[in-house]
């Protein structure tokens, strides 16, 4: 909002908005984490657009280099060192992969900090290493939280891995450099808002849009814009909505119990397979790829034992989608973890193929 900061609401006339307003003063957020905007900052503070974008579009497609040598490290040395290549390439010439590295948001900076994740912690898991490798697994989830509130998440799932298997102690440093990370942003918004919130205010509408009959697509129903419209205007409108789109998903859910699981599955299906409510979904350069690699997932899958880490997060990212709702964004973000063992299943396909070919020879 030209230099007033980030916010997904502002008054305007008598009415709230979240249209993209240049002339807007924004209500105080923390709608979204602020490791993308953290990003962004330099970006922005460029005046040339032109030159702006190009730098912006070139950072991240520099990123996405790197994330292509990270599946080929991930793989080489938690997979099998025979698909790193292949996992490599697959990487690299995914549509949608490239596709994300001139888009603006943080998928590609997300490939990048979950790979580095996967890694540091399937290595500490192996490996009885120092303290200092559980201070760079601390601050790369302290990046992960910063990218997506909901990492938070797997920080607990992250502190319980360690205890188990490299005892308390680890997993106690692990757990209190985080929370020292990540304490600032905590004490910001209790004093922006003038109360406690612990990550974002979008989780209410994130539910809201996962939980009501109109799916995804409706921000709001005629009770809840009854009660935002008597919401002030002021510091704490963004807790406050918060707060009141969780209540109205806590009277939806008690309104139809019955309805939650199958929704659940179906947002489930939508992020393992193709979401039939995006058009986007349709499109063959994103189908027809995924088709072959969830197929050679599986294969690969069924001939590996992925790597505690690896199973944790998808496990943990279809969870989210079964809580809140799902793009095609989200598969895509998943996808990075998927590829490894769709290289795998596909190099061996590939195999059992040339030997059918040699004994038909």
């Amino acid at each position: 909002h030209a230099g007033n900061g980030y916010a997904l609401y502002h008054a305007q006339a008598d009415t709230v908005s979240f249209r993209f307003d240049p002339s807007a003063r924004p209500v105080p957020s923390a709608y979204m984490p602020p490791g993308y905007v953290a990003f962004l900052y330099p970006f922005i503070c460029i005046d040339a657009v032109p030159l702006r974008n190009v730098l912006l579009l070139g950072a991240q497609a520099l990123l996405g280099s790197f994330v292509v040598g990270l599946v080929f490290f991930f793989t080489h040395r938690h997979v099998r060192p025979a698909a790193a290549l292949t996992a490599a390439c697959i990487t690299a010439v995914l549509p949608e992969f490239i596709y994300a590295t001139g888009s603006y948001t943080p998928t590609i900076l997300y490939h990048l900090f979950i790979l580095l994740f996967l890694i540091i912690l399937s290595g500490l898991r192996r490996d009885d290493r120092g303290i200092g490798w559980v201070g760079l697994l601390s601050v790369v989830s302290l990046v992960l939280m910063s990218l997506r509130a909901e990492s938070a998440g797997l920080v607990l799932l992250t502190a319980l891995v360690l205890w188990h298997g490299r005892g308390w102690k680890k997993a106690s440093v692990f757990a209190l450099l985080v929370l020292m990370g990540y304490a600032p942003w905590v004490a910001r918004n209790a004093e922006v808002f003038g109360r406690p919130v612990l990550l974002t205010t979008s989780g209410g509408l994130n539910l809201f849009r996962g939980h009501n009959p109109e799916g995804r697509s409706a921000w709001s129903d005629d009770t809840l814009d009854a009660r935002l419209a008597m919401v002030p205007v002021d510091s704490a409108y963004e807790p406050v909505v918060d707060a009141l789109y969780r209540a109205r998903v806590s009277e939806l859910i008690a309104e139809d119990p019955w309805a939650g699981p199958g929704r659940a599955v179906a947002k489930i299906l939508s992020l393992w397979l193709v979401d039939p409510g995006d058009e986007r979904a349709g499109n063959l350069f994103y189908v027809l790829p995924w088709g072959f690699l969830l197929l050679a997932f599986v294969g690969g899958v069924s001939r590996t034992r992925p790597a505690l880490p690896v199973v944790m997060v998808l496990a943990y990212s279809t969870l989210l989608a079964a809580l809140f709702f799902v793009l095609p964004r989200y598969q895509t973000m998943m996808k990075v973890m998927v590829v490894p063992f769709a290289a795998v299943g596909l190099r061996d396909a590939a195999s059992r193929f040339v030997d059918f070919l040699r004994q038909k020879s």
